[in-house]
């Protein structure tokens, strides 16, 4: 639960007092930039120099820091009127740090992508919006109606702006044969489509494949953007690479992954490198290689954690954390994540009764930018709230 904070013009008396006298610059870029969201509006509201001074880019650069996010799915057999949603939780806080991020009325909303504190969310009809859960805007994306995202990137623009773009693919085997598309968050232009490679044959089968569907029943595989390349394991188990599509160049590739892909493997960003982590559910144990050499396609195994000690009961996904190799593990019907190191030593240990937690393999930042794109054109109807980001 996010914690509460005093009323912000009493602390703006109190810390103006003679006997408290702080430096503005101590209080902007050591207090303020510390708080939630939802807290800093409401400092930014007591003081006009507090919010002239929190709306600068400097200090939007430096806010907030990156968490991961843990999706907390209310069972539909058990609870009919609780909801599901998604919270951040800080693992190295001292107590239990959930703070809420949406709110779900369904079990049948899922996370597609999460990039610069803007979150892509499908409903369970197979529509889709972006959201930005800090400034409580989001626009709807009708173009990716029925189709499945690979990820969400961004792409600087003429201008030196900063324009966001999503890769997605419409189709799927047997029925027929996925296309890929690339839409531009925001512009009233139809989705490019992009060009599946002629050769090799395993990259065009791993691509007809399809893309990893994250419904919040299964173990989601999020995408990883690195050296302006997303990554992706293929949806099919029987592919030893990785999908690789290049931003700039607009192409795919793939790249040898270190052993063949599997229910439980992961991507993720561990340092500068790429990341690929494999539980084995018969020995317990979570192995973790990175790409020590990127151009020349060579794995190193940097861990294998023995889990058996940590978990007493049914692991229901994991996540790792750092490039350190330390993993959050989320029991299955406890309630419990569980943080530990390389060692399987605990680190942490935080509760999510009554909800059943699984990890959507995204990390979250919160943005207090306004993007354009979330700005209601001249001649446009007021748009309603999304229901995702009531009640926050």
């Amino acid at each position: 639960m996010e914690r509460t904070t005093a009323d912000p013009r009493s602390v703006r008396r109190h810390l103006s007092s003679p006997g408290v006298a702080l430096p503005e610059d101590l209080i902007v870029g050591e207090i303020l930039v510390r708080l939630p969201a939802k807290s800093l509006f409401r400092f930014r509201a007591a003081c006009r120099s507090w919010c002239n001074r929190t709306s600068t880019h400097q200090f939007i650069s430096s806010f907030g820091r990156k968490l991961p996010l843990v999706g907390l799915y209310s069972n539909p057999l058990k609870s009919l009127h609780d909801k599901s949603g998604l919270e951040c939780v800080d693992v190295l806080a001292a107590a239990n740090n959930l703070r809420s991020v949406l709110t779900f009325d369904c079990y049948s909303n899922w996370l597609c992508a999460s990039l610069d504190g803007l979150l892509l969310v499908s409903y369970g009809n197979g529509r889709h919006i972006i959201c930005n859960p800090a400034t409580r805007q989001s626009i709807p994306l009708p173009q990716l109606t029925g189709g499945v995202v690979a990820g969400l990137y961004s792409s600087p623009t003429a201008d030196r702006g900063v324009e966001y773009r999503t890769l997605f693919s419409k189709g799927r085997l047997p029925i027929c044969n996925p296309k890929y598309y690339i839409l531009t968050v925001g512009s009233p232009m139809e989705p490019r489509p992009v060009q599946l490679p002629e050769e090799p044959d395993n990259l065009k089968i791993a691509l007809l494949h399809g893309i990893n569907d994250p419904t919040p029943s299964l173990c989601h595989r999020p995408t990883v953007m690195l050296n302006s390349c997303l990554h992706w394991v293929p949806e099919s188990c029987r592919h030893d690479k990785v999908v690789v599509f290049d931003t700039v160049a607009e192409s795919f590739r793939s790249i040898q992954s270190p052993t063949a892909a599997q229910e439980n493997t992961r991507l993720f960003e561990m340092g500068s490198q790429l990341g690929f982590s494999l539980y084995n559910g018969r020995s317990d144990t979570v192995s973790i290689w990175s790409l020590h050499d990127y151009n020349n396609e060579i794995w190193a195994l940097r861990h294998s954690i023995n889990l058996s000690m940590v978990v007493t009961s049914s692991m229901r996904s994991y996540m790792i954390l750092s490039d350190k190799g330390d993993v959050l593990i989320s029991c299955r019907g406890s309630g419990q994540l569980i943080h530990c190191d390389t060692e399987a030593n605990v680190l942490n240990q935080l509760t999510c009764e009554p909800r059943d937690p699984s990890f959507t393999g995204h990390w979250f930042k919160e943005n207090i930018s306004r993007h354009d794109f979330f700005q209601r054109k001249k001649g446009q109807r007021l748009r309603q709230q999304t229901r995702f980001l009531k009640g926050l």
